[in-house]
């Protein structure tokens, strides 16, 4: 299963938010970063795309399943790998509201990878990607 998610939200060209940890958490001492009407937006869309990429999913069967993020940058400038750990977060919630996934718990996901695949100016984007069960047992 492979679904292609946005790096960013642009409703306007005024609002830009990165699906990153540091447009979404509020670090200590430091003022917010972003409107929580657009944060909240920002998550609704991502979710709103991951089920209509989802609809014609099946459930899966077979687990525990392995997640990868393919991520395709904008630009050169710096980025953190962990910082688009909230578009997994929505992804995969999405996908047990949409009854693809039975759970987000360990018992269902065994591990989740984050790849910085390359520079896609025109079509910065993650890449999720679930690869089900192959014979590997999660821990007890």
């Amino acid at each position: 299963m492979h679904l292609i998610l946005p790096l960013r939200y642009n409703p306007t060209s005024k609002v830009n938010v990165l699906y990153s940890l540091n447009e979404f958490l509020i670090p200590l001492g430091k003022p917010i970063k972003k409107n929580t009407y657009h944060q909240f937006a920002a998550k609704n869309s991502l979710m709103d795309i991951v089920k209509e990429q989802s609809k014609d999913f099946t459930t899966v069967t077979e687990y525990p399943v392995n997640i990868e993020l393919h991520i395709y940058r904008d630009s050169d400038r710096r980025m953190d790998v962990g910082n688009v750990s909230v578009i997994e977060k929505f992804t995969t919630d999405a996908l047990v509201q949409q009854g693809i996934l039975i759970d987000d718990s360990w018992k269902y996901i065994n591990s989740i990878t984050m790849v910085m695949a390359g520079l896609d100016k025109e079509n910065p984007r993650v890449e999720y990607i679930i690869q089900e069960k192959q014979n590997v047992e999660a821990p007890v």
